[in-house]
């Protein structure tokens, strides 16, 4: 990283290890209601009752996941790449932003979303400086809403 990116980085307001974890789990949370709301509206389109028809679905537990992972891919790269922000991250006031304190482009969200796949991503917040890969492979990082960045209205 250069000089002047790890310049940027110093400036930016990093949020706090407690806010990452509770966007994440919100944010989880809400792509399983999601999965489920797929599921079930398969199951409404064949007739067939909502709960049976997601446990009949848990047989299938390959396609269950290969659905989690799609609904979760596009759930981050959707919200962020429009929005700069998550449910979870508009719930504890942060945003996503690149390194010059402006909403990421989408080929950012992107690598961002994919990285998010990586089961391992989780590992590299058990250090002295907690950013995820999905962060510093992309680029961007998470900041509170009232940090400079405000003030080109994200």
């Amino acid at each position: 990283m250069s000089v002047a990116n790890n310049n940027i980085m110093n400036k930016l307001n990093h949020t706090e290890w407690w806010r990452r974890l509770a966007n994440y789990v919100i944010d989880f949370v809400i792509v399983v209601l999601l999965l489920f709301l797929i599921t079930f509206s398969f199951d409404k389109y064949n007739n067939v009752d909502g709960i049976r028809g997601f446990l009949r679905l848990l047989k299938f537990l390959d396609t269950l996941i290969i659905l989690f992972v799609g609904v979760y891919f596009l759930y981050y790269l959707l919200l962020e790449s429009f929005f700069g922000i998550t449910i979870g991250k508009v719930i504890t006031g942060t945003k996503v932003v690149n390194y010059q304190e402006e909403k990421p482009k989408f080929g950012k969200v992107l690598i961002r979303s994919l990285i998010r796949l990586i089961p391992l991503d989780w590992f590299t917040y058990f250090s002295n400086n907690p950013h995820g890969w999905h962060d510093s492979l992309s680029k961007t990082k998470v900041i509170k809403k009232n940090s400079g960045a405000d003030k080109i209205g994200l």
